[in-house]
């Protein structure tokens, strides 16, 4: 199981969830994918994440399932430019999703 969380500019936590998957990748899209509904359907966002693959398949338009259900849930439909930021820059929104993601123990 993954736990997934998504934080806005601000360093809140907007959204998170788990999904019954050890594939880190698959959790990398779900995160996006929440992060494109959490803005709604008819706004711009930027999103940044540090999964490159997760944005090349994003790109692509060849996500995992997981993904594609959160956004046709919510009819969400996107386009994407490429959105991958190196992970040479370190975001505050980076370390507060991973921090909020982990289980408190």
């Amino acid at each position: 199981m993954r736990l997934v969380s998504v934080v806005d500019h601000q360093l809140r936590e907007v959204n998170s969830a788990s999904i019954k998957s050890n594939n880190i990748l698959e959790a990398e899209e779900v995160a996006i994918a929440l992060a494109i509904t959490h803005q709604g359907k008819e706004s711009t966002a930027e999103i940044v994440t540090d999964s490159q693959e997760a944005c090349r398949r994003y790109s692509s338009g060849r996500v995992s399932t997981a993904a594609i259900r959160i956004l046709k849930a919510r009819k969400i439909t996107f386009s994407c430019a490429e959105f991958w930021n190196a992970r040479t820059v370190e975001l505050p929104a980076d370390g507060e999703a991973v921090r909020t993601a982990e289980p408190e123990s």
